[in-house]
């Protein structure tokens, strides 16, 4: 069988970097440390001479920004809204959504206003239904998955 390394689609690429070094660079420090941590991976991209040391961002003011950008993603997908419906079934959803904007920035939108919105719901929508498909690639091989990949395939189309 032939293995061939692709980038992940939507994935950030380190700039300038070729998948193979990378992965050869990450197969190594697994070997190495009998897994791979991030970590570890950090540890080894430390050094100057390490292929993914330009992978990082070295300056502190700037990582320290780009920490807390992530922070608050996760500040604001760590809220949920419950709907009750008729039969008194609360359903949690998350409070806001993000949504891909035509420039290719993403920006959140309460879940509300996606929903009240045909085009905002629409594109929310197309995003889930891509994400399915990725995920359904990335668990291609699992056999006992195949129920959810035909729910999927039927839904992708």
């Amino acid at each position: 069988m032939t293995i061939k390394r692709r980038w992940k689609d939507g994935a950030r690429r380190p700039k300038g970097m070729q998948v193979n070094l990378v992965a050869s660079e990450l197969e190594r420090i697994h070997e190495e440390a009998g897994g791979l941590t991030p970590e570890a991976v950090v540890a080894a991209a430390e050094m100057p001479e390490s292929p993914l040391h330009s992978c990082f961002t070295w300056d502190d003011a700037e990582a320290a920004t780009q920490h807390r950008m992530s922070e608050a993603r996760k500040l604001i997908s760590a809220v949920v809204i419950t709907y009750v419906d008729a039969d008194k079934e609360t359903i949690p959803v998350q409070a806001f959504l993000s949504v891909m904007q035509d420039d290719g920035s993403r920006q959140y939108k309460s879940a509300m206003a996606v929903m009240g919105d045909p085009g905002l719901r629409e594109t929310v929508l197309e995003q889930a239904r891509r994400e399915l498909v990725s995920w359904r690639r990335r668990y291609d091989g699992l056999g006992e998955l195949a129920a959810i990949y035909e729910a999927i395939d039927q839904q992708a189309a």
